[in-house]
């Protein structure tokens, strides 16, 4: 009966491990940074956010693509017009409540989502979150800005073949 009992809460517990982990796959925290090698996936796994570098261009762009595709096929670039020239880009949620991408030693702005300000930033915690949609979305406390253009008109913006 023990032994049931010990069985029984180590599932939980690996459950309970498993929710907490997968759950928070979709979202980025003001707290976290994101660097080549992270990503988001959204709930159902239809899309995935991160670095990508397409082909052998040695560029390296922010973007959102299908996730259960064989070839990655991008739906959304964020800095398609200043890209990194290898991986020192780092994404994190800035003071003012925007995503932001810096090389990663902070040097340089390289693009920015400009769509908060910092009063309602000051009183929330902002969260990003890539949905089933492909939409990436800023959440704030009373406030909801989509970040990206909806992917019912899908295109490849960068290094399509």
């Amino acid at each position: 009966m023990l032994r049931d009992l010990n069985m029984s809460l180590s599932v939980l517990l690996f459950l309970a491990l498993f929710w907490m982990c997968s759950s928070s796959s979709d979202t980025l925290r003001a707290s976290q940074s994101f660097k080549d090698g992270d990503l988001l996936v959204s709930r159902g796994g239809k899309f995935a956010f991160g670095f990508f570098s397409p082909g052998d261009s040695g560029r390296c762009f922010v973007g959102i693509w299908y996730a259960a595709l064989p070839v990655q096929t991008v739906v959304w670039v964020a800095n398609r017009e200043n890209t990194l020239g290898d991986t020192s880009g780092a994404l994190s949620i800035d003071v003012r409540g925007d995503l932001v991408l810096l090389r990663q030693n902070g040097s340089a702005l390289l693009w920015s989502t400009n769509v908060s300000s910092s009063l309602v930033a000051s009183s929330s915690s902002p969260v990003i979150q890539l949905l089933d949609s492909g939409n990436l979305v800023l959440q704030m406390l009373r406030m909801r800005a989509i970040l990206t253009p909806s992917t019912s008109h899908v295109g490849c913006h960068v290094g399509c073949r």
